[in-house]
């Protein structure tokens, strides 16, 4: 079975709809974690490692291109998108903690297309 098509589907529906959150981000947001007046910081977790990364080991990397695609438009109300992204290898345990990371030490304003 070809996961490709599915997968190519599931980035870009990922895209839209983070898109759309992100385009409800008011100027008035810059106090909001991980939001300045040049930047939103966007985490996103998935196993780039391990059994499952065929699976994903390309939607970073598509997530990006699409970031910067947005970013070279103009970014969302004048702000730059800054994906960080983790690997969690697909293990539960380390699953929180990279989540744990992207929320406290790198201060995202939210989760993009994580599992």
């Amino acid at each position: 079975m070809n996961l490709r098509k599915p997968l190519i589907l599931t980035v870009v529906a990922s895209a839209l709809v983070g898109s759309l959150a992100i385009s409800s981000v008011s100027a008035s947001a810059a106090s909001d974690p991980g939001v300045s007046d040049s930047e939103i910081v966007l985490g996103m977790q998935l196993p780039q490692t391990g059994a499952a990364s065929p699976g994903y080991n390309k939607v970073d990397d598509a997530a990006r291109a699409y970031f910067d695609y947005v970013n070279s438009k103009g970014g969302v109300n004048g702000r730059k998108i800054k994906l960080v992204v983790k690997d969690d290898t697909y293990k539960a345990g380390l699953t929180i903690s990279t989540a744990s990371k992207l929320i406290n030490e790198d201060k995202i304003f939210a989760f993009f297309g994580s599992i």
